[in-house]
């Protein structure tokens, strides 16, 4: 009988084990004259299934029946003999493990440079002239929001200059950067009185910007009758920085019968870095 439960049973070759980490489903199922069991095991990332077919080719069963004591007892013996066809199949299917990595990376763009301005009270807006010293005239702080370049406060120089006038402030000068000097300079100047006035000409009298040891303008015409002017320049400055220096407007009078120059709108900013070059080189 042992031997015959073990054509049937035993012998068969057993299904590989398969180890699963998460979860596993099992499919079984018989028939009477092929067996066929089939395992499969899902696993998040790999699956893998092992297919076992048994064809028996005859199966018989021997049948004894004896009563001991009015007990019945039924005993079946199954002798098989088989004729075993084995195919056994196996897949292994492992899934790619991909790790994916993303990096942040943080690109600084550099922005427009930040412009500072350099001058204090360069508007006169604080009713006073400091930090402003002035030379050759007595100025006035002028209060008009009509007439005024800029807010409604400006700086007058009354005319009949000692030749010229000078509005100074101490400013501080870092090398390798740009820089831009402005100013707006208007002047009421008469040179002839009558039954014909006339204006004084254009570009005459002058204004000059400057900065000492860094940079100088020039004498630029001032134009027109109440009409400002705007007095623009830009420049790289590479020497040696400067702690303190003198930054000055200076108003030559060249013509005009006791004239009055007005003064607004005064700014030296500093914009964007430039190189420095190599002493070296």
């Amino acid at each position: 009988m042992g031997v015959g439960l073990c054509a049937a049973r035993a012998c068969v070759p057993h299904p590989r084990p398969t180890t699963s980490i998460e979860s596993s489903v099992t499919v079984e199922t018989s028939t009477a004259n092929s067996a066929t069991t089939e395992l499969e095991t899902t696993t998040s990332g790999l699956t893998s299934q092992e297919t076992l077919s048994v064809t028996e080719s005859q199966t018989s069963v021997e049948s004894a029946a004896t009563t001991t004591d009015g007990i019945s007892s039924f005993t079946t013996s199954l002798a098989t003999t088989t004729a075993v066809t084995s195919q056994e199949t196996e897949t292994s299917t492992t899934a790619d493990e991909a790790t994916s990595t993303t990096i942040e990376a943080t690109t600084t763009t550099a922005g427009p440079p930040v412009i500072t301005n350099l001058v204090e009270n360069g508007g006169f807006e604080d009713s006073t002239i400091d930090p402003w010293v002035v030379e050759g005239a007595s100025p006035e702080v002028f209060s008009s929001p009509f007439f005024c370049a800029e807010g409604s406060k400006c700086l007058q120089l009354p005319g009949n200059l000692d030749n010229s006038a000078r509005v100074c402030q101490r400013v501080a000068v870092e090398a390798g950067f740009e820089y831009t000097f402005k100013a707006q300079v208007s002047q009421n100047c008469i040179k002839e009185y009558g039954s014909n006035t006339l204006t004084c000409d254009d570009n005459i009298n002058t204004a000059e910007l400057s900065i000492d040891g860094v940079f100088d303008s020039g004498a630029d015409g001032i134009v027109g009758y109440n009409t400002y002017k705007d007095f623009t320049y830009t420049f790289s400055y590479v020497d040696p920085s400067i702690d303190s220096t003198d930054l000055c407007i200076t108003i030559t009078q060249n013509q005009g019968l006791s004239p009055v120059f007005y003064l607004d709108g005064v700014s030296f900013t500093r914009g964007k870095a430039v190189p420095i070059p190599d002493p070296t080189e």
